[in-house]
């Protein structure tokens, strides 16, 4: 389980890199951490090849591409 507690004034936006969004263990990591980071103010972006994965991820709240 991952927990993070931010308190900052500045918006942090974080961006992950994965060749390929999967099922495997990074890959679902990356995606339930692009769904964590928007939900408490912070902004998400992907970069990736594709995978099975994208099409799951919430466009509204991460960027991929």
């Amino acid at each position: 389980m991952l927990y993070i507690t931010i308190d900052m004034t500045t918006k942090i936006k974080v961006l992950q890199v994965i060749p390929k969004l999967g099922y495997g263990g990074a890959e679902t990591g990356c995606y339930d951490i692009a769904h964590y980071l928007p939900e408490n103010e912070c902004e998400s972006f992907i970069v990736t090849s594709g995978g099975e994965l994208t099409k799951f991820v919430d466009k509204k709240k991460s960027k991929i591409n």
